[in-house]
């Protein structure tokens, strides 16, 4: 399977407790970094810490992350350290540091398990997503370049997250008729498929929910990108649209998103052979004077949660995030 993800972080074990990842440009977010992309730079130094230095507990699948981006990401290379804060038979907790240029960027907690072993019993909920989901989009027609009955396809040139120009994208054809709810599926450029680092990343691949919940018609807002693929679609129909994100355009919107904690419970391990197209939903519960959450639900091409996340936003102004690379390099908000 390739993943061109795992390449590029390039992580190294330098120490049983110390790790090292790769700059890469696609981790960029303008001026600073991704945070879905040190999510994920999180999530393989855990999993790699499992393998390898708590490999005797055999618990190679991380559980549960909690995140908390205490500085601006740099583009400089990572150091990961990690702690054992207890081991044992049914779970491990790690608390992990990520630094840049020596200054502390993000913090973790991490629980893990091996979704091998059963600890007690099964029995599938009756709940469902509300409202209700689009039904799951008929992906040999969308490989073909057929017309999806309910989805459009599109793509992305993106001069700000760097990430999304490896990203695929299906929107739904009736758009976002419902304020603080957003749907869509992501794939990676053949031949990645989906690993479960990847979802980590995911969970923060949206559009601005802050933007679209306000129809600013800024670059980010969903209903924008919507109408550009919904465009190309009565033009080219079953063929991909691409959605341009200039930087410059970037830096005139009013506000910028910037996740002060993420947390993210995986359902199970995610197969060998990877996955190929993610559904997420995401549901805001309100927006109050520059605070957001985001509710992140991760799906599987058959409908199955793969992970359930949350997000505590900051919906400040762009201009703070474009003071330059002094600014950045400190870390600061």
């Amino acid at each position: 399977m390739s993943n061109l993800l795992k390449d590029r972080l390039d992580l190294q074990q330098q120490s049983p407790h110390t790790y090292t990842a790769a700059w890469h440009d696609d981790y960029s977010a303008g001026p600073s970094v991704h945070g879905g992309s040190i999510a994920a730079i999180i999530h393989a130094a855990a999993s790699l810490h499992l393998r390898s230095t708590l490999s005797s507990f055999d618990q190679p699948d991380v559980h549960t992350m909690h995140v908390e981006f205490l500085r601006l990401g740099a583009h400089e290379p990572f150091t990961i350290s990690i702690t054992d804060t207890k081991t044992g038979r049914g779970t491990n907790f790690l608390q992990v540091h990520v630094l840049q240029a020596k200054i502390l960027r993000a913090i973790a907690s991490i629980t893990s398990t091996n979704f091998d072993i059963s600890f007690g019993p099964t029995k599938r909920s009756e709940a469902a997503l509300h409202p209700p989901l689009t039904p799951i989009p008929d992906f040999e027609k969308v490989a073909a370049n057929e017309v999806e009955a309910n989805w459009l396809p599109g793509c992305y040139t993106s001069e700000v997250v760097g990430l999304s120009n490896r990203i695929h994208t299906l929107y739904p054809r009736l758009g976002f008729p419902i304020t603080g709810v957003h749907d869509m599926w992501m794939s990676f450029a053949d031949p990645e498929r989906i690993t479960s680092t990847h979802l980590a990343l995911q969970c923060d691949m949206q559009p601005s929910l802050s933007d679209t919940m306000r129809r600013t018609g800024s670059i980010f807002d969903a209903h924008r990108i919507h109408e550009t693929f919904a465009t190309g679609a009565r033009e080219n129909p079953g063929l991909e649209v691409r959605y341009e994100l200039k930087m410059e355009e970037a830096k005139r919107a009013e506000t910028w998103m910037s996740t002060l904690t993420l947390d993210a419970e995986y359902k199970r391990r995610v197969g060998d052979e990877g996955l190929r197209w993610v559904r997420c939903r995401t549901v805001v519960d309100g927006l109050r004077e520059g605070r957001m959450d985001m509710s992140v639900t991760l799906g599987d091409e058959s409908g199955e949660t793969v992970v359930l996340a949350r997000q505590a936003v900051l919906v400040l102004d762009t201009k703070r995030r474009f003071k330059g690379k002094e600014r950045v390099q400190e870390g600061k908000l």
